[in-house]
């Protein structure tokens, strides 16, 4: 979870082999309270926890060609959750 400004925060979902927030499972940006990233992310976690259970693969968001792009915001809109958020992993 990173503070990037004024009511501007960043969360994701990687791993200890790579932990680095260039190819994440999962990211949100934009959101506007740290607590909102951090409920968010929990949110997010559990459900790729159930999918690890299940034995599905988990998609780094690099992997996944129709969520790669030029910009930052590759991902999936999620309306009003995180105003001007971006998430992949669903």
């Amino acid at each position: 979870m990173v503070h990037c400004g004024d009511r501007h925060w960043y969360a994701d979902i990687d791993d200890a082999d790579d932990p680095q927030p260039d190819d994440p499972f999962w990211y949100v940006d934009n959101c506007r309270s740290q607590t909102q990233a951090l409920q968010t992310a929990c949110a997010e976690l559990r459900l790729l926890s159930g999918r690890m259970v299940r034995g599905d693969h988990l998609d780094r968001v690099l992997e996944v060609p129709e969520y790669r792009s030029d910009d930052s915001r590759a991902g999936v809109w999620l309306g009003d959750a995180c105003p001007g958020q971006y998430l992949h992993g669903r």
